[in-house]
């Protein structure tokens, strides 16, 4: 047409179209996409604010939305974002907002330079303009490799003054989209640099459940960076994050005495979770984290998130009090003192896979003090731990190991309960299918159990012997050192020294002790030792015969029998 005739055709169009399903359905049929998306390419404002607005109506089919990006309408799409005039920009961040939904669009708008325009009319839009950037600009972030063209455009600063916003729905929204973005490890840093920090710890106190378990979660997301914990730390942080994780408060009102009361709408569950996960990574392998979350007093709410009926709550809590734990021994005595090691247990025998995972880590670490040890052994610990030995998942079982070899460290008592409770055959079983860490602490704990007589005879009985034979030369150094020192325990019984030196056992130990530089040289020669020793010194030509003279020579000039 001439003159206005597009306009006028087009503003037809958009009428036509506008929340009617058979005009939109004639229109496609029609072929009408083609033209209209010719008008955003040649014609003035006018024309193409109503074209746009034709196709924003149109677009709202799958069938629509094909015919618009084979039509090639996408770039003229995202042009309008930046250079349309009057209510082109947001009729045009509307389409793509909608085009966006789909994954194999979504890679046709950033390639034409989408992100960027969002990006700035986010900053610069007002209102339907900007309302429909923020959402477009949602969609385009479920893809998460562009999650990182979305800080590098400059995103991040008008979400962060949509976060100053007092609209519940934009300040999930916006929230929601600031975690998604944090989700991409090379986002971490920028954002911590970008100033991200301040506005979401003044939401983790906001009214509303959603917003904090946001703001927690993008806060959990950006610890996971070891570079950021102090400044999260020094953001002031943590005191909010542990008001999230304090239990409902019981009080008593004229329509419902006695019930629990939300402190705030939404999903107090999950922001519970996400401010634990938080908590938990901060702490870890950092002890400004540990000491600042310990002095704001998280330890009691963190026990009792334990008992928490969401799944996500408690493995995250039992992460956090894992980490805590770790090397520390006031943390460990302040959670013994809140309570901990019951719900711990429970969470060993009926918690999920992962819960389960990091409450026998907890327990493995705890049991690091006599005191806890004890305690443990109250709180019926032992028997949901070695039930986990054959039925958690591949690291659960190597902590559960971890964790009964530390419960019977130079307790007899509890090593006779390991052992009746049917820890043994687990503990083989580990040795030869479990993974690298599993077998490390399966033969720890079976080193500790072999030191009394009668588990030496389950262990040989049961077939540990040959397992532990083969961890000498396949294991690591850790497994190598404590397949030697099981053995060297269960070779203080006559019978299993005779079995362990005619399964082969000799040359492996032999290698372990003269390798140069051998890090299991100690365990080997012990071993080798008890084997030469045992049953008055009539393996003792065989131990030389097979190369350990030298660890016998030691082993005379220390007070061993001689030859």
């Amino acid at each position: 047409g001439h003159g206005d005739t597009p306009g006028l055709a087009a503003g037809v169009l958009q009428s036509l179209a506008n929340e009617n399903a058979p005009n939109k359905s004639s229109i496609l049929e029609a072929g009408g996409i083609k033209p209209l998306v010719n008008i955003l390419l040649t014609s003035s404002p006018i024309p193409q604010e109503n074209a746009t607005g034709a196709l924003r109506s149109l677009c709202t089919t799958p069938q629509g939305m094909k015919a618009l990006v084979d039509a090639g309408g996408i770039k003229p799409m995202v042009t309008l974002l930046t250079e349309g005039i009057g209510g082109a920009p947001a009729k045009a961040a509307a389409v793509i907002w909608k085009l966006a939904e789909s994954g194999k669009f979504r890679s046709q708008i950033s390639k034409q330079g989408g992100i960027d325009s969002l990006v700035r009319l986010l900053g610069i839009g007002k209102g339907e303009a900007q309302e429909n950037a923020f959402g477009a600009l949602c969609n385009m972030a479920l893809d998460s490799h562009n999650h990182v063209s979305i800080v590098q455009s400059g995103g991040l600063i008008p979400l962060l003054k949509l976060l100053a916003t007092n609209k519940l729905d934009i300040l999930q929204r916006a929230s929601a989209l600031v975690w998604s973005l944090s989700t991409t490890g090379n986002n971490r840093g920028p954002m911590v640099d970008q100033g991200c920090l301040q506005p979401l710890v003044a939401l983790l106190s906001y009214e509303h459940a959603d917003v904090q378990s946001n703001c927690a979660g993008t806060i959990m997301t950006l610890a996971l960076k070891k570079e950021n914990k102090a400044a999260i730390i020094q953001a002031n942080s943590i005191g909010p994050l542990v008001e999230i994780i304090q239990p409902e408060e019981e009080y008593d009102d004229e329509s419902d005495q006695g019930s629990l009361q939300p402190r705030v709408e939404g999903n107090m569950d999950a922001a519970q979770a996400n401010a634990a996960g938080a908590l938990m990574n901060l702490a870890f392998k950092f002890p400004k984290g540990q000491m600042a979350i310990t002095a704001a007093g998280a330890i009691q709410p963190l026990s009792i998130l334990l008992s928490s009926k969401y799944a996500e709550t408690q493995c995250n809590a039992a992460a956090a009090l894992l980490n805590l734990a770790l090397g520390s021994p006031s943390n460990r005595a302040s959670m013994a003192e809140a309570g901990v090691i019951p719900p711990l247990v429970t969470l060993v025998r009926d918690g999920s896979g992962d819960a389960q995972e990091h409450a026998a880590a907890a327990l493995w670490n705890l049991a690091a003090s006599g005191k806890n040890r004890a305690l443990m052994t109250e709180a019926k610990a032992i028997k949901p731990l070695v039930n986990l030995l054959g039925a958690g998942n591949p690291t659960a079982r190597a902590k559960a190991a971890g964790a009964l070899q530390t419960l019977c460290h130079k307790n007899i008592d509890n090593k006779v309960a390991v052992a009746e409770a049917g820890a043994i055959p687990h503990l083989i079983a580990l040795l030869q299918r479990g993974n690298a860490a599993a077998k490390e602490t399966s033969a720890g704990a079976l080193q500790s159990l072999a030191t009394i007589p009668l588990n030496r005879e389950a262990v040989a009985d049961s077939g540990g012997i040959e397992p532990l034979i083969a961890l000498l030369s396949k294991g690591s150094i850790v497994a190598q050192k404590n397949a030697a020192g099981a053995l060297g325990n269960l070779a203080d019984d006559a019978q299993n020294c005779s079995d362990i030196i005619q399964a082969g056992a000799l040359e492996p130990l032999v290698a372990l002790y003269t390798k140069e530089g051998s890090e299991v040289r100690d365990q080997a020669c012990g071993a080798l030792r008890v084997l030469a020793a045992s049953d008055g010194c009539r393996n003792w030509r065989a131990v030389v015969d097979a190369g350990g003279g030298d660890a016998l020579k030691i082993t005379s000039q220390q007070g061993s029998p001689g030859k």
